[in-house]
This record gives structure tokens, C-alpha cells and sequence, in this order.
């Protein structure tokens, strides 16, 4: 099972808020790090990973903060998992390199096993985060 790392989830709950906030409204990192318990200072460095992905845009100043660059539905899975954790690697040896495996000369699973990262990865492109689970508060939306 893969599993999504701290980065990711503080950035789909940071999302999910924005989402949730009136279109022009700006939010503080530290009202998301209220909200969710995130430590303040990697709630920071997320939003700003978010915005270099160009997945959100910010304000500056006293009454500065975040918000949505584009709506939910255009942004997919495999786009915040790459703008927080870099390129996809479901699978450690699924690279075209040997990524140091002491086996890769004799490995008989490397093909199979990049294969199914390459279909993994593409999967996770194509999950819009407004397709993942609603949570109680946008329920009413």
C-alpha cells in the first residue's frame, strides 16, 4: 500500500480549506496550521511549495495569505504529490537506472516492476482533488 507522505496530507487539507474559503478571501498559513494542527513553520514550506506549482497564489503583508490559483477540479493527485515530494516513484527499482540495486543485473521483476510504477504514477494524474472523499464541512457545498 502506498502511502501518501506528511507533506502531501498537510497540502490536500491546506487545499481542501482554500476550497472551502469564499473566492476572494485570503487565508493565513497560520489560520491552516490552527485548523489542522500543522506546525507552523511546515505549513509555510508547503504553501510555498504549492506556489511554486503554481497551485496557489499569495499575498503579501498584514492582510496578505493564500488562495486557489485554479478550481479542484483541474488539479490532480499526481500534480500535488510532484509540487510536494517531487517525481512519482511508486516502486524503488521501477527507474530506467539500476538505482544502485545490488540485483539489478540479475533481477527478473525489474520490467514488471517499473511497469507498474509507470501505470501507478499515471493513475495518480488522473484523479482530480475534487474526485478524493468529501470531508464533513464540504459536505453542504
Amino acid at each position: 500500500m502506498t502511502a501518501f507522505s506528511k507533506r502531501v496530507e498537510y497540502g490536500l487539507m491546506a487545499l481542501f480549506h482554500l476550497d472551502e474559503s469564499a473566492d476572494d478571501e485570503l487565508v493565513s498559513r497560520r489560520q491552516i496550521s490552527d485548523a489542522y494542527q500543522i506546525p507552523l513553520e511546515l505549513a509555510g514550506k508547503v504553501l510555498q511549495d504549492l506556489k511554486h506549482a503554481d497551485l496557489v497564489t499569495s499575498v503579501q503583508g498584514a492582510r496578505g495569505g493564500y488562495r486557489l490559483t485554479k478550481p479542484l477540479e483541474t488539479v490532480t493527485l499526481g500534480e500535488l504529490i510532484t509540487a510536494l515530494d517531487g517525481p512519482i516513484r511508486s516502486v524503488k527499482c521501477g527507474s530506467t537506472t539500476d538505482s544502485g540495486c545490488q540485483k539489478s543485473s540479475t533481477c527478473n521483476i525489474r520490467h514488471f516492476a517499473r511497469r507498474v510504477g509507470l501505470q501507478l504514477n499515471s493513475f495518480y494524474f488522473t484523479i482530480p482533488l475534487k474526485d478524493l472523499p468529501e470531508n464533513e464541512t464540504q459536505r453542504g457545498k
